[in-house]
């Protein structure tokens, strides 16, 4: 074993020694070789944020009794880079930058904390509250504070480690009883806060989300790009188009659009869903079509002249029906039922595992719908695909306040938002599949 193998397993020892004598819950990878590393796992309410521990990471890890210490009073949340503390009445919470490539530090230094006055040579800026009722409470935004770095870091380790500095809000002197508790107030300050930061500096702000839903955006994101990074490294650096199609201009531009989005959840679908929205009057006129041939061919349509203006009569009334009868859901059915095979949409859900244990799993998303999964048993994969992203569609439009209605809105800061991923993706999915079906050859 090398000099470096053996510094390597010694800080490892050390490390279990030390959470052994401040009691936190680690679980050795290995159970017979501590050189496998650990799983550090901390209280998240009902749930637990595990962190993984190797001969890398260990080396980032302070050498002190006090940080473990200070790691048992330490509970996170699973819907956000965020973690807090009973006992010492706080929570911090990491944020983002909507397309902002410089990096954390070079935001804050650069962007936050000019255009909020702070000249003074720290890593922090607190905001005055002037509300009598809230004067006690501290808020603070900048760099985060050594111990939510180090776990920052840990839950997103690199390959040469070094502690990074990522961007926080921190809420202190609060009184928190509960997980629940905590989120809540993480959620109406951090709301307050981000809007007034947004304001001030015109720098899109927003929660750093952790992905309570198997993947978060930014995963799903990340994942699409080593996806195509591996497409680009597999193949020919040239592209095949077997034809040129030309799109209409509306659906393509908020297509298009909907692309820039991948930080706002809510929008995004929307957008998606616009595409859809743009062909219903084109597949209404289609079904009209399709009912008045079906009807004209039948030889019992002109069977008896006495009856043949009745017959026209019923075909023209059927057809109005056709056209002024139906709801958007039922237009949002007819639209996919032209566009998408079943075969297609089944390939959709199947071709990775994560998604569809995510639609087969209502507990990873019954926060922002309650209908069917379309990969129930039984029914129409068509019929309960266009139920599902009519009704998140309502979930974010209809927030008038009703009081028979007990589920929640889908609000853009919300962490219902945060669980659209794989909604959005297959909304998206439909979208292009509509676009596609609705394409004609390029004409110059």
């Amino acid at each position: 074993m090398s000099i470096e193998s053996e510094d390597n397993l010694l800080l490892l020892q050390q490390f279990e020694e030390r959470c052994q004598r401040a009691n936190l819950d680690i679980e050795r990878l290995n159970q017979e070789n501590t050189n496998h590393g650990f799983c550090l796992k901390l209280n998240a309410g009902n749930d637990t944020i595990d962190i993984y521990i190797n001969h890398n990471t260990v080396k980032l890890i302070p050498k002190d009794d006090i940080f473990f210490e200070t790691i048992k009073k330490i509970s996170g949340m699973s819907d956000f880079h965020a973690y807090y503390s009973i006992e010492d009445q706080y929570i911090e919470a990491m944020i983002d930058y909507e397309d902002m490539p410089q990096g954390h530090y070079s935001i804050y230094e650069r962007l936050i904390k000019p255009k909020i006055n702070n000249e003074e040579e720290n890593s922090r800026t607190f905001i005055n509250i002037n509300d009598g009722n809230y004067s006690t409470l501290k808020l603070s935004v900048g760099l985060s504070t050594p111990t939510f770095s180090v776990l920052a870091t840990l839950k997103d380790p690199i390959s040469q480690p070094k502690i990074k500095e990522y961007s926080s809000i921190r809420i202190e002197q609060v009184t928190i009883s509960s997980h629940e508790q905590a989120l809540k107030i993480l959620e109406k300050v951090a709301t307050v806060l981000i809007l007034e930061l947004n304001y001030s500096t015109g720098v899109s702000i927003y929660l750093s989300d952790q992905g309570p839903y198997s993947k978060s955006l930014s995963d799903l994101k990340a994942e699409r790009n080593r996806d195509l990074i591996k497409n680009r490294i597999q193949c020919k650096p040239t592209v095949d188009i077997q034809k040129i199609y030309e799109y209409e201009e509306v659906p393509l531009s908020l297509y298009i659009h909907a692309f820039s989005e991948e930080k706002m959840p809510v929008s995004q679908y929307l957008h998606y869903y616009q595409v859809i929205e743009c062909y219903f009057p084109k597949f209404v006129d289609k079904e009209a079509l399709r009912i008045m041939k079906e009807t004209i061919k039948d030889p019992s349509f002109y069977e008896c002249q006495e009856t043949l203006d009745s017959n026209i009569n019923d075909l023209f009334d059927k057809i109005i029906e056709t056209i002024h009868g139906q709801n958007e859901k039922d237009l949002l059915k007819l639209t996919i039922k032209h566009c998408v095979n079943t075969e297609e949409l089944k390939s959709f859900f199947q071709e990775k595992e994560d998604r569809r244990k995510f639609f087969k799993t209502y507990n990873k998303w019954k926060d922002i719908t309650i209908t069917e999964s379309p990969l129930s048993e039984g029914g129409d994969i068509i019929n309960k695909t266009a139920i599902r992203i009519y009704d998140i569609r309502c979930q974010i439009v209809h927030t008038k306040n009703d009081p028979t209605n007990q589920r929640k809105f889908i609000l853009p800061l919300s962490t219902e938002a945060q669980k659209l991923g794989y909604d959005i993706e297959l909304v998206k999915f439909i979208a292009k599949k509509v676009l596609e079906h609705c394409s004609k050859p390029l004409e110059l």
